[in-house]
């Protein structure tokens, strides 16, 4: 069994708690690393626009995709010995040393990328990316008062199978009442929302996206001549020609992740088993593609470069309006409506990547 990353270690993770007992930690947290926006700089400016209304502007990195307190863990009945900031503390480290990173995959060639170490790595940040987004703070919120609303024992029981194949635990048909029991005895951290939601990301990051974007996927690089965007939700999830728009996948169930890592560079996350055609240039077209693929999976804003006009060029329908509390099923929750209905919408890109 190979070795689990530092980032996700306990070890590593008591020296964050540790330096973020000794303060120094700032109150706006970025959802979107200040790092990786700065690829897209011009002159100290990324173009930012709204999905929505087309409203567009330049804007420093430092001051994009940030919110006050995003990350901060605390509630009145929240172990007092946890510091608060720690988990904002050791996003910010891994960010420091993920700059070495993107380093390393801007001199890769295209194509596959085969370093165990490097996708390691990687797999630690965009499965970090993955789960600290806005869309996906909300998502944890709705599923946590969904829970208490539809009974935590009756949902989980329900979903036993699916909850064990996330996390990498054989689903035992004879135990199910007693696995329900196991997963039930898990202390929560708070009686509050906030604190749970942060938790549960943190849980879904080091314990089960990471493993799986390093084990059960193959990592490819693909070039473009013609620019490539990114968005406030960079890590994007296509569905492939068996699944309609309107039933987006999760991370686990999606064939293709596409990551922007670049203004000319796509990271491509396919099934492990799957070996993706070249060439790994994508004609304009399918950078077209990518890009109106980008502007789907946004929450709310699309970052380029000033002058590229990407945003100008896609079009997608608005997200509907949807409210958790007026769902009546679990399900509803979970699958919130989507920017497309039913039979809506283009293929999925890129169609060569499927064959």
């Amino acid at each position: 069994m190979r070795a689990m990353n530092r980032w996700v270690s306990d070890e590593e993770i008591e020296v964050s708690k540790e330096q973020a007992r000794r303060g120094g930690v700032g109150r706006k947290h970025h959802h979107v690393p200040e790092m990786y926006l700065k690829r897209w700089a011009v002159g100290g400016k990324v173009q930012l626009t709204v999905v929505a209304t087309g409203a567009t502007y330049p804007q420093n990195p430092s001051d994009i995709a940030r919110e006050v307190n995003l990350y901060r863990i605390a509630a009145s009945d929240v172990d007092r010995e946890l510091p608060a900031l720690w988990f904002e503390k050791h996003t910010s480290r891994i960010e420091s040393e993920a700059a070495s990173w993107f380093r390393t995959l801007d001199q890769h060639p295209d194509g596959r990328v085969t370093s165990d170490r490097l996708i390691d790595d990687m797999a630690v940040f965009v499965s970090l990316q993955s789960q600290r987004t806005l869309k996906r703070r909300q998502g944890e919120l709705n599923l946590d008062e969904a829970l208490d609303r539809f009974g935590r024992r009756e949902v989980l029981s329900s979903m036993l199978p699916i909850v064990c194949a996330v996390k990498r635990i054989p689903y035992e048909p004879w135990r199910h009442e007693e696995q329900v029991e196991e997963f039930l005895k898990v202390p929560l951290i708070s009686s509050e929302a906030k604190p749970r939601a942060i938790e549960s990301s943190i849980g879904v990051w080091k314990n089960d996206a990471y493993l799986h974007f390093r084990d059960e996927r193959s990592w490819w690089l693909f070039s473009t001549d013609d620019p490539i965007a990114t968005c406030d939700e960079p890590v994007v999830f296509l569905g492939g020609p068996e699944r309609d728009r309107s039933r987006p996948p999760s991370w686990m169930q999606s064939p293709i992740v596409v990551y922007p890592i670049a203004p000319h560079r796509v990271l491509v996350l396919a099934r492990r088993s799957k070996v993706l055609p070249g060439p790994f240039v994508l004609s304009a077209a399918e950078a077209h593609q990518v890009n109106y693929e980008i502007a789907g999976g946004s929450l709310e804003f699309m970052y380029e470069r000033p002058g590229d006009g990407i945003a100008a060029s896609v079009s997608v329908p608005p997200h509907p309006h949807f409210d958790p509390m007026q769902a009546g099923s679990f399900a509803e929750v979970v699958s919130p409506p989507q920017r497309w209905a039913s039979g809506e919408g283009p293929d999925w890109a890129v169609s060569r990547w499927y064959r």
